[in-house]
């Protein structure tokens, strides 16, 4: 259960998660049994386990019907600077469609910083029909609303507060419970963890 559960790539996923996980692979008497109480037993899921603190609002779904039509970008921290990088920041890079994401550590949250590292997200995967972001001040700056207009695309603000209506959002929040999970004390690891966690991520789908 340790192997399924605590482990990095294991993610710290819920009991039912774990549960099928683990029953793909084995069987032992009871297992459902000992594996919920594992679960709702593991200090680390106690301690960061998010819940859902608003009910989800009337918006209507963003619906994506092929792979690059939509990218979200989203900007996570800050958190305690890891060492020896001193990354304090992790800009998520998703596709709508395939919910491919990626984990970029970022020492600053500037606008700029942002902006090169979604050019060479461009570079390698083509300019998107739609951009998604929320209202911070990095993305209704000056330097997106210029990259926006000079690759065509179109940049659409999800409101404040409101992450039901920028879906990956919900992606960003294993993420974090994930990484949360994994920071040591010192933050040595945070770095390394950024790419644990988004492997993780991908493994429990």
């Amino acid at each position: 259960m340790k192997e399924f559960h605590d482990l990095p790539l294991a993610g710290h996923l819920g009991k039912r998660k774990t549960y099928l996980k683990l029953r793909d692979t084995c069987y032992f008497p009871f297992m459902r049994k000992y594996i919920f109480e594992y679960v709702s037993t593991c200090d680390r899921c106690q301690k960061f386990n998010y819940k859902n603190a608003l009910p989800a609002g009337r918006l209507m779904p963003i619906v994506s019907k092929y792979p690059n039509e939509i990218v979200t970008l989203d900007l996570l921290g800050p958190y305690p600077a890891s060492r020896p990088e001193r990354y304090k920041f992790i800009l998520v890079i998703s596709d709508h469609f395939t919910k491919w994401c990626e984990l970029i550590p970022l020492r600053k949250a500037s606008a700029q910083a942002i902006a090169v590292f979604f050019y060479n997200y461009i570079a390698r995967y083509g300019a998107p029909i739609s951009l998604i972001s929320d209202n911070g001040p990095q993305f209704i700056s000056d330097v997106f609303e210029h990259l926006s207009h000079r690759l065509d695309i179109k940049h659409m603000k999800t409101v404040t507060y409101r992450p039901q209506a920028n879906l990956p959002e919900r992606v960003n929040r294993n993420l974090v419970q994930m990484i949360a999970s994994f920071v040591e004390e010192n933050h040595v690891k945070t770095g390394t963890n950024f790419y644990t966690s988004s492997l993780s991520h991908y493994a429990r789908r």
